[in-house]
């Protein structure tokens, strides 16, 4: 993301010496997360790269950063540059300019619920395939979304405790969206259509597996098509077909 609003791709970083660092960066805060790191971009230009990532919509944030540029400079002499990625509900309001007399000082703003979420979507890594619960559900129902994650995370990931482990991830950034609730009734929806020896094949992502519990859920008088369809990641014509005796699409 960062990448983008650079002039080029980040190329190297490298970590800032602990004890040179400004004392500042050492206060521990609950509700952000700091980092800075030296970097080299595609084109050679050599600079500090400051990013804070926010949950609270801060007024005075534009205090905070201007703080941390001068010392971030005097320390470094060096250009720096940094930006604010906000994850929490909605778009900020705070301001990231700050204009008095003769000093000019402003720093990047990003807001992930200002970008879609199908550019995260179709990332290979697990850890950008999290941010989609935070970023933009253009057009989109937030049920579709966390499904299709559900479904990306199983995909993307490596064994059983590994999936488990972004599963609990996503419930944790769920509630920056407060969508906690319906991830959990997502969740328990899906684990109840599977026995427990069935349940890690929805877990490792496989597809042509699923497929090959539509049969057994077919026999489950209970479930209804659309039920099935979305349990096993097919369509209901798939499902249709099945039940009638049909051959079924790959």
């Amino acid at each position: 993301m960062i990448g983008m609003q650079t002039t080029g791709t980040l190329r190297t970083y490298a970590d800032l010496s602990p004890k040179k660092s400004p004392t500042i960066f050492s206060t521990p805060r609950s509700e952000n997360l700091i980092c800075s790191k030296k970097v080299t971009d595609a084109v050679g230009n050599v600079f500090v790269l400051h990013i804070e990532i926010q949950v609270k919509d801060e007024p005075d944030m534009v205090y905070r950063m201007a703080d941390y540029f001068v010392m971030l400079h005097r320390q470094y002499r060096i250009p720096i540059r940094q930006y604010v990625i906000f994850i929490g509900a909605g778009q900020p309001v705070m301001s990231h300019q700050l204009r008095e007399g003769p000093i000019s000082f402003a720093f990047g703003l990003l807001a992930l619920s200002s970008i879609d979420c199908r550019i995260f979507l179709a990332s290979d890594q697990p850890e950008e395939i999290l941010l989609s619960i935070l970023a933009g559900f253009i057009n989109q129902s937030a049920e579709t979304v966390i499904r299709e994650m559900v479904s990306r995370l199983g995909e993307t990931t490596d064994g059983d405790f590994a999936f488990k482990k972004r599963i609990n991830q996503l419930r944790v950034l769920a509630q920056l969206r407060k969508l906690r609730q319906l991830t959990n009734k997502i969740m328990d929806s899906i684990a109840e259509f599977f026995k427990e020896e069935e349940n890690i094949l929805f877990i490792r992502g496989e597809a042509k597996a699923l497929r090959k519990l539509v049969p057994g859920l077919l026999k489950k008088s209970t479930l209804t098509v659309d039920q099935i369809a979305a349990v096993a990641g097919v369509s209901a014509g798939y499902v249709n077909n099945l039940k009638s005796g049909q051959d079924a699409p790959n």
